[in-house]
């Protein structure tokens, strides 16, 4: 798999007949029980294949959070990717998780969270 060579962000498999779609993810890892390893294999379990993953420092309400970064495929349409995403929020402790799915860009909160939400912003997605 080589997500770097799909355009449009959706890829099709000729042996599969499934449309796959581009997904990129940053989870946080600070208060996360899971660590990159973990989250990897979960996610791969999950059907999304992972292609790339990275830690790099990322930022979070003004504060440095290690962040994994992964690129993957998935064969799942966009609202079952999403409540996949929300699901994670919840397991992983983190107030939110910024994704991109097709090219379009979510910041996915647990339902649990009271706090101010924000768009999806570019900018501060890694």
């Amino acid at each position: 798999m080589n997500t770097a060579k799909i355009t449009n962000s959706t890829g099709h498999s000729s042996v599969a007949g499934q449309i796959k779609r581009v997904v990129r993810l940053n989870i946080g890892l600070n208060n996360n029980p899971y660590d990159a390893v973990d989250i990897v294999s979960l996610l791969n379990f999950l059907k999304v294949e992972v292609d790339r993953a990275d830690v790099v420092d990322g930022e979070y309400n003004g504060d440095c959070e290690p962040t994994l970064v992964v690129t993957a495929l998935t064969h799942h349409h966009p609202i079952l990717f999403d409540a996949i995403v929300e699901s994670m929020t919840e397991d992983m402790t983190q107030e939110c998780i910024a994704y991109k799915i097709g090219g379009k860009g979510v910041l996915k909160y647990t339902p649990s969270f009271d706090g101010e939400r924000y768009e999806f912003d570019e900018r501060y997605f890694l």
